[in-house]
Parts: structure tokens; C-alpha cells; sequence
């Protein structure tokens, strides 16, 4: 047994083992092909996301984002199906997508913040900056 001798006065055991930080609300688009928003978005969004089982995704390279909005329609051939997990949040396949728009998921693979952002002639939606 190692004796380092020296001050411990500062040491602590940490506390906040499974604690949800409330109010971070981000997306993580992962390697393999999905995005996943997290439970703090699903949260401070739970009106605006109630009864919505699908996305629609659009992308603007010259702004470096990616757009999405929200929907019930599950009709709409533009549309992605959402999956909602037991853990409050949800995910959905962005690989298409990203192939279709030529964005190499390793390289846009990570955590992002969500932004609400009027596009014109279209309306509000919330933004992805991947500044790739």
C-alpha cells in the first residue's frame, strides 16, 4: 500500500452519481447513423413535441445546418418515424440523409446545441450548427 502522505484536505466523494443536469438540451448525431435528442430537450419541448411521431430534416450548406421540424403526419414521404424511448428520449435515422447530402458522419458525428430559427419562407425551426 502506497502512503502518499501530503494534504487531502480538499478531498470529497462525489455526489451527483445519476443526477440530470435540467435545462441542457442538446442532439447527438452519432457515427452509425442516428440522431438522438435528449431528455432534457424532450422535456423543456414536451408541448411542442406531444403527439409528434415523425421529423422532417432540410439542410442549407451554405449555412452549415441542418433544419428540423416536428410532425404527426406519418404520411408525409419526407418524413422520418421518430422512436421515442422509455429513458424520455428519442431518435431517429439520419443516415439517408447525411448520404443524400453528402455530410461524412464521422466528421459530424458529436453532441450539438438546438437553436429555434426563422428561415425565410419557410418558418421556424430548430437548427442544427455543424460548422463543418
Amino acid at each position: 500500500m502506497k502512503n502518499r502522505g501530503g494534504d487531502w484536505s480538499d478531498f470529497e466523494i462525489f455526489k451527483n452519481v445519476r443526477t440530470k443536469k435540467t435545462g441542457q438540451s442538446f442532439i447527438t448525431i452519432a457515427k452509425h447513423g442516428t440522431a438522438t435528442l435528449n431528455s432534457g430537450f424532450m422535456a423543456k419541448n414536451y408541448e411542442k413535441m406531444r403527439g409528434k411521431t415523425h421529423v422532417k430534416l432540410g439542410y442549407s450548406k451554405s449555412n452549415k445546418a441542418i433544419a428540423l421540424e416536428f410532425t404527426d403526419d406519418e404520411k408525409d414521404q419526407s418524413s422520418i418515424k421518430l422512436t421515442k424511448s422509455k429513458k424520455s428520449n428519442c431518435s431517429f435515422a439520419i443516415r439517408s440523409f447525411a448520404s443524400h447530402y453528402n455530410l461524412d458522419l464521422e466528421k459530424i458525428a458529436g453532441r450539438y446545441q438546438l437553436d429555434v430559427e426563422p428561415i425565410p419562407r419557410w418558418g421556424n425551426y430548430f437548427t442544427i450548427n455543424l460548422g463543418v
